[in-house]
């Protein structure tokens, strides 16, 4: 059998955050929404788990906005969907559980070229760090970008997905904000 060159998970319906910062929560749901579990949480689902994140993350208080994917993967594990979840640090690891195993909530830097994607559907990261993002990665080309699926609604991007290219992952991942949580669905 030949090993797999690229691989997409489905997903479900785009999310919309709107202008809350609560994207890992919205990234997390995202997860649960892919393959291979296919859930159907929506928007009420998903401010409930970036609730939840703010109050297990690793700053003090709830008044501000966002929060880390490692606190989002927490709620996840207390709410039994995932048993274990571990940072993919490499792109290798990256590409191989995209491959293999399913999708990844990433945590990563924002720049104001990230906002829309090009005509080809890619964000890069240029001009100033507007903050941080989490954001689902749902599959990998066989050029190795990264097929991302955001929470700002289907009028974002390409239906709400866009391209992220590996050299560009890789120039995010130099920064220590960036965060990859690989984790195991419970079916």
């Amino acid at each position: 059998m030949r090993a797999p060159v690229e691989r997409y998970w489905r997903t479900g319906s785009p999310l919309d955050q709107g202008q809350e910062g609560a994207c890992t929560g919205f990234s997390a749901t995202n997860f649960l929404n892919a393959e291979p579990i296919m859930g159907r949480l929506g928007n009420d689902y998903a401010f409930e788990v970036y609730k939840r994140a703010q109050q297990l993350d690793e700053w003090p208080g709830e008044n501000y906005d966002g929060s880390s994917v490692n606190a989002a993967c927490k709620v996840l594990r207390e709410r039994g969907f995932i048993k274990e979840y571990a940072w993919a640090r490499t792109f290798d690891e990256i590409h191989k559980w995209l491959l293999y195993k399913g999708g990844i909530m990433l945590g990563m830097d924002w720049y104001e070229g990230m906002y829309r994607p090009d005509v080809q559907g890619f964000i890069r990261p240029t001009g100033r760090q507007t903050g941080g993002h989490a954001i689902f990665c749902r599959g990998v080309s066989k050029w190795g970008s990264l097929r991302l699926f955001n929470s700002w609604g289907d009028g974002w991007g390409y239906h709400g997905r866009c391209w992220l290219s590996k050299a560009d992952c890789l120039w995010l991942m130099r920064s220590p904000s960036f965060r990859a949580a690989a984790a195991v669905q419970i079916a």
